[in-house]
């Protein structure tokens, strides 16, 4: 799929539920193109309860939603988000404990790293994989992330965190009194990549 990335933690995970944390991040998509999507995974669901139906004679007493959001952009424009994961470890057959992490791309397919500062709003294709789920919880589908190719960035900067903010008689910590001034906040401009890279 291609979209819009939000809340993007692809090089660290976020430890905001555990300690562990996940790597995950979601995919801002426009109403005609999230609603495809969203019909094939639907479609996928549906399927896979069919099939649980077929072997154990009844369906799942409860139905976990695609992990999807019905959202609007910053224009007001009707969008869908889908939530993206991968855990930053799995267990292999052998009981061994398997680092990973989802592969990041520039549009040339150049590897990344974390110096890029992924931000909201950078325009990205996600390879992913629907895993259908029935537990005691539910039966549900949650979308496993594999790779994400950046097309056009969008740099995170902590400027942000300032945004708002003038500068008050008050407080000033010892680090400010010995730094010089501080430049005037700008928002990083988005920084256009390669434009011809081949799909996943």
């Amino acid at each position: 799929g291609t979209g819009i990335a939000m809340y993007p933690y692809l090089f660290s995970p976020d430890t905001k539920f555990s300690s562990e944390g996940v790597y995950c991040m979601n995919l801002r998509m426009d109403l005609d193109e999230g609603t495809k999507l969203k019909d094939q995974l639907e479609k996928i669901l549906a399927d896979y309860v069919q099939s649980i139906a077929a072997t154990t004679g009844k369906k799942p007493s409860k139905m976990n939603a695609i992990p999807i959001k019905h959202t609007s952009d910053m224009n007001n424009e009707p969008c869908i988000d889908f939530k993206f994961k991968l855990k930053p470890s799995f267990k292999s057959k052998s009981g061994e404990t398997v680092a990973q992490r989802p592969a990041v791309f520039d549009a040339s397919l150049k590897p990344l790293t974390e110096e890029c500062k992924l931000g909201n709003g950078s325009k990205v294709k996600v390879n992913f994989t629907v895993i259908p789920y029935n537990t005691a919880f539910g039966c549900g589908i949650s979308l496993r992330l594999h790779a994400v190719q950046v097309i056009d960035l969008v740099q995170y900067s902590s400027d942000n965190d300032t945004a708002g903010f003038t500068v008050e008689e008050g407080f000033v910590s010892a680090e400010s009194e010995s730094a010089p001034a501080a430049a005037t906040n700008t928002q990083a401009a988005p920084r256009e990549l390669v434009a011809d890279a081949s799909s996943f």
